[in-house]
């Protein structure tokens, strides 16, 4: 959480891989260097949500008592005035869907279980050598895996806090202190005015456009958020903040870029002209050499097929200048689709979503665009009959320019009372799909690489370039060894 990972967004999925595969050296120093410290210990880009919840604090706190400290430097900052150390945390325990799936669940040790779990015992050592009473208070989007009492009382956590904190964090770190706030303190979403401004850099540069998409896929989270859209002159502001503070892009964080300023509730189009009002924006601002945004949705992509090409104008894509954005597939089967995110599709129907998903990445390759795609397994109800089709909807992906992420169900949103999906439970089809997906991969990393690294040196390139291709065979062989094993097959 306090990398830039190389300005190579893929390179954060390395925070999955398992210790056991990847030496914990070159993870630390090739693939996600620390950003860099100030003098007094302070990280100069943080990462986003605490950047938020230190905007917030700096209202009722004074500057000298408020830090987004250096993860190198908790010794040095950490002292007997210390009354909260707070932590923001995505995946702490290494149970979401990205690690269960790399890691292949509990067969193997993930970097950011093991990250996290060393850095909570040397907070927890600086605590008790120094006699120290200051609370451990942990947050954040991975949070709610803290939600056992009995895990938190072996790592030494104090308080958990779920949902968005950023605006009444004051509140809950005045009852921390004073003894008066509950271990599980949940908050209230804050409405837009009561959002602050990031007073300083954060990592990578990201600012948030909006919150919520208002589809209400049944396994997601962000469902949980209505959808509120940042006025623009806000997210140009949070922009000039990381342009000052050293950054030379801007990278617009939302579920679904395409979805701001939305009108067509019902439908679902997007509303063209507040999206590329807010590229234009964002797009002109002094400072900016790169910019783009994180998410959309392949249906909003096909629902108009001007959207793309006017945006691409904008950013000023080419063959030698390719953006990349992380849409969802999730699966290719419309009895899923209709059970579990019949909204999306829209404005299409499910029985159009594979042919929805082709023309919204052929959009994307004719503009540029590489679609970073997620795909889950083992949704709940899921038949050999529902992966067939997403296998088959896999392979017609096979000439496109796209990297899929197969990711084991994880229960989350209106699903976090289903059992999770695990390697114990994976079926012959299932394991098919995998394969196919990182087959299709191999080939893409092969194209990619060097064209992801150009802004690295030419050494850093080559090392980079050789073993993400070392990585992504690795990874084939253990598929395939994995179905000779357990189901007898043979794929090529």
């Amino acid at each position: 959480m306090s990398t830039e990972f190389r300005g190579i967004a893929m390179f954060g999925f390395f925070t999955c891989a398992p210790m056991e595969s990847v030496s914990e050296f070159l993870y630390d120093h090739l693939f996600a260097p620390y950003v860099e410290a100030l003098p007094n210990g302070e990280a100069k880009y943080a990462q986003y949500g605490l950047r938020k919840v230190e905007a917030s604090l700096l209202r009722e706190f004074r500057r000298d008592e408020v830090i987004v400290g250096h993860p190198e430097y908790m010794e040095k900052l950490i002292g007997p005035k210390t009354e909260v150390v707070g932590l923001n945390v995505m995946d702490p325990l290494g149970i979401g869907p990205v690690t269960t799936s790399f890691a292949f669940g509990t067969w193997v040790t993930p970097f950011n279980r093991v990250k996290f779990r060393k850095f909570v015992d040397r907070i927890n050592r600086i605590r008790r050598e120094n006699g120290y009473k200051f609370k451990l208070v942990v947050g954040g989007g991975g949070a709610w895996q803290l939600l056992d009492e009995r895990k938190r009382e072996e790592l030494g956590i104090d308080h958990v806090v779920l949902g968005e904190a950023d605006a009444d964090a004051p509140r809950a770190f005045r009852e921390i202190m004073d003894g008066s706030a509950k271990e599980v303190i949940r908050m209230k979403p804050p409405r837009v005015e009561e959002i602050p401004d990031i007073v300083k850099p954060s990592i990578n540069s990201l600012i948030e456009v909006m919150r919520g998409c208002g589809r209400n896929c049944r396994f997601c989270d962000p469902n949980t958020r209505r959808a509120r859209y940042m006025p623009l002159d806000k997210i140009k502001r949070e922009a000039m903040v990381n342009l000052r503070g050293g950054h030379k892009s801007v990278w617009m964080h939302s579920e679904d870029v395409l979805l701001y300023m939305l009108e067509d509730r019902k439908n679902f189009y997007p509303n063209r002209d507040a999206v590329v009002e807010l590229y234009r924006e964002v797009g002109s601002l002094p400072g900016v050499k790169k910019f783009g945004a994180t998410h959309l949705s392949l249906s909003a992509v096909a629902a108009d097929e001007e959207l793309i090409p006017k945006l691409s104008k904008i950013l000023g894509t080419r063959p030698d200048r390719w953006v990349g954005v992380q849409p969802g597939i999730e699966t290719g089967s419309p009895e899923l689709l209709k059970r579990h995110m019949a909204n999306k599709v829209k404005p299409f129907s499910v029985y159009e979503w594979p042919d929805v998903v082709r023309e919204a990445i052929r959009i994307l390759n004719e503009n540029y665009w590489e679609a970073v795609s997620t795909l889950i397994v083992g949704l709940p109800g899921e038949t050999p009959e529902d992966t067939q089709e997403t296998i088959e909807l896999v392979k017609t992906l096979d000439d496109t320019h796209s990297v899929l992420a197969p990711l084991f169900f994880v229960p989350m949103g209106e699903l976090r009372d289903q059992k999770y999906f695990t390697v114990d439970f994976i079926t012959e089809k299932q394991w098919e799909l995998i394969y196919v997906t990182w087959k299709h991969n191999l080939k893409e990393y092969n194209y990619g690489v060097m064209k992801a690294t150009q802004h690295l040196n030419f050494i850093m390139r080559a090392i980079l370039w050789v073993l993400t291709k070392w990585g992504s065979r690795v990874i084939l062989g253990f598929l395939r060894d994995f179905g000779k094993k357990h189901f007898g097959i043979y794929l090529d």
